[in-house]
């Protein structure tokens, strides 16, 4: 804008935000983002005194379509997970954490193998803000780890690594990667999404639909905002009327 931070006004904002609709095409979605991303710039600015007037304060987020996010079928778990458990005690061993624990893949992989309580299935992750919170795991999950840590013959403290040598911590992408790799092992995976934020999806759904308190369950993945819990209200909501359903009418 060739202008200093403190001239910047909500009009300049507007026109900024008109550009990305009108030139650029930018999605709804993808100017509520912008959005979101100056707000918290400006917020900054104006508390740490380099503006004085936050120019953000009138701007409005854009209303989008909501779109209910899909979750696994029970039958397309288990073929993920049988996939998983062929392919090796890792793959089965991470994809069983990401479904029993409901952690952001940014979580699990700074996990360490210290830091797993194997008798008590918990553990400590550190979530966004570097805020910690306790995470826990079932049997099934606390076994596939166990294996998948017994068969490692490397000395790296972290909780999952590479399967070649040197063995180094596993990354974000690296997990997505796999995950992705065992749709491809099986035709009845063709066109099924298999990502770490589905996983989050699917425990959060799960847990809604055993009609844990959505307070609970916020708590447990690590939400600061009730309405992020809430977007797997469609999901849930969803889930319900085919049970009314197969029970009331079927």
């Amino acid at each position: 804008m060739n202008k200093s931070l403190n001239e910047i006004t909500t009009g300049d904002i507007r026109g900024y935000l008109a550009h990305c609709k009108l030139v650029r095409h930018n999605t709804d979605q993808t100017i509520n983002n912008k959005t979101r991303m100056l707000r918290g710039l400006f917020k900054w600015l104006t508390e740490e005194e380099y503006i004085t007037k936050n120019p953000m304060l009138k701007i409005k987020d854009n209303k989008v379509e909501h779109r209910v996010k899909e979750v696994f079928t029970d039958e397309q778990i288990t073929i993920v997970k049988d996939v998983a458990k062929e392919h090796s005690l890792r793959d089965i061993a991470i994809v069983d954490f990401l479904h029993r624990t409901g952690v952001r893949i940014s979580e699990m992989v700074a996990l360490n193998r210290d830091d797993i309580d194997m008798h008590g299935r918990q553990c400590i992750v550190y979530g966004k803000g570097r805020k910690e919170r306790p995470v826990y795991f079932n049997g099934e999950a606390a076994v596939h780890l166990k294996e998948y840590l017994e068969s490692r013959i490397d000395d790296n403290p972290a909780l999952f690594v590479g399967s070649r040598a040197p063995h180094k911590r596993m990354t974000d992408d690296a997990v997505r990667v796999m995950l992705k790799s065992l749709s491809e092992m099986d035709k009845r995976l063709n066109g099924i999404a298999i990502n770490p934020h589905k996983w989050r999806r699917q425990f959060v759904t799960e847990l809604l639909e055993k009609d844990v308190p959505l307070t609970l369950v916020a708590d447990l993945v690590g939400h600061n905002n009730l309405n992020t819990t809430k977007d797997n209200y469609g999901n849930y909501s969803r889930s319900k009327a085919k049970e009314a359903h197969r029970k009331y009418v079927s």
